[in-house]
């Protein structure tokens, strides 16, 4: 692990090379379903893509998006929890550290993914934020962190519990 170099950036400014680059660490791991050329449409109707290079390669990525009103409706029928498109317009999603950047709980360094996921809430402004996560971490600690409260759960499969998350619109 080296110096890393925090970029935040509209998929406007983004170069069509780390707009692959980006989807391909979601698509290899496996951060959302779908196939390469799906996720990298998703990404292009995200607002902001925030990422961290290390020498000149991007090894973590994080952006805000708009969620399609399909997938609202899809954590609602399997939480029982309502997210408003008025109160939380935006979802942080994409959060990924590629393998050999991440540091461990006991290693005394800033984790990647905070630092990401902090760069990418400034540009939220005053919008209310939800976000979904599969890792505790995430839900307990580096969220909450962020302002983020836990409103529910739901289970994906037998062994993945995932978390539902939202930040309200500062004042």
């Amino acid at each position: 692990m080296g110096e890393y170099v925090i970029e935040t950036r509209s998929r406007d400014e983004m170069a069509l090379s780390e707009l692959t680059e980006f989807a391909s660490i979601i698509y290899s791991y496996g951060a959302v379903q779908g196939t390469l050329l799906a996720i990298t449409d998703r990404i292009l109707k995200a607002d902001t893509i925030c990422f961290a290079r290390s020498d000149n390669r991007i090894v973590a990525t994080a952006a805000l998006k708009r969620p399609a009103e399909s997938y609202r409706k899809k954590i609602e029928r399997k939480t029982g929890v309502t997210i408003s498109k008025v109160e939380f317009p935006l979802e942080m999603g994409y959060v990924v550290v590629v393998e050999g950047h991440r540091a461990g709980k006991s290693s005394g360094k800033d984790r990647l993914s905070d630092m990401v996921m902090e760069s990418v809430m400034v540009e939220a402004k005053n919008e209310g934020v939800f976000a979904t996560t599969k890792i505790n971490g995430f839900s307990k600690v580096a969220l909450p962190k962020l302002g983020f409260e836990l409103i529910g759960n739901y289970e994906k499969n037998l062994h993945q519990t995932i978390h539902v998350l939202t930040r309200r619109a500062s004042q």
